[in-house]
Parts: C-alpha cells; sequence; structure tokens
C-alpha cells in the first residue's frame, strides 16, 4: 500500500507511507508500489519531486528509496520532548 498526496500550493509530493505486510518482504513489492506511487505523482498530481520522510535507522527502507533515485535532503531532524503527566488533580 502507498498514500501519496500533493499539498495545496505545493509544488511537490509527498510519500505518507508505503508499506508491505511483513509475510511479503523481500519480494520487491514495495519498489513495485513506489514506482507506481511515482508515476501518479508525474502523471496525475503534475509533480517533478516526490518527498518522504524515513527513519534513519530503517536501512532497508533508505536503501530501497536509494535505488529509485532518491537523495537525502539536508537540515531536517525529528525531535520529541516527553512531557511529564501532572498528578496533582
Amino acid at each position: 500500500m502507498s498514500a501519496i498526496t500533493r499539498y495545496e500550493g505545493g509544488n511537490y509530493a509527498y510519500n505518507l507511507h508505503t508499506g508491505v505486510a511483513k509475510r511479503y518482504h523481500g519480494r520487491k513489492l514495495t519498489q513495485a508500489i513506489l514506482v507506481i506511487a511515482l508515476r501518479y505523482a508525474r502523471d496525475v498530481l503534475n509533480v517533478n519531486s516526490v518527498h518522504s520522510d524515513e527513519n534513519a535507522l530503517n536501512l532497508p527502507s533508505l536503501a530501497i528509496y536509494q535505488e529509485l533515485g532518491y537523495t537525502q535532503m539536508s537540515g531536517t531532524y525529528s525531535m520529541k520532548k516527553i512531557l511529564e503527566q501532572n498528578n496533582s488533580d
């Protein structure tokens, strides 16, 4: 499955999610799905680039994207803040 969109006013598509059930891993299905999504982005969404956020530790996923010609964009970091629970009811 893949979900790809173009946000209103944007000049690129964004790959929201691509996934294949674990039992189907290793069959090149992710590549096939991404190729279809890229064609959709080009032909239907009418954009010339697609962005995606990937986990830097997910090496298999990164390899697939690199195989399809994606390049790393600089300057993006994901950060989180853990909030302490307020237990004074």
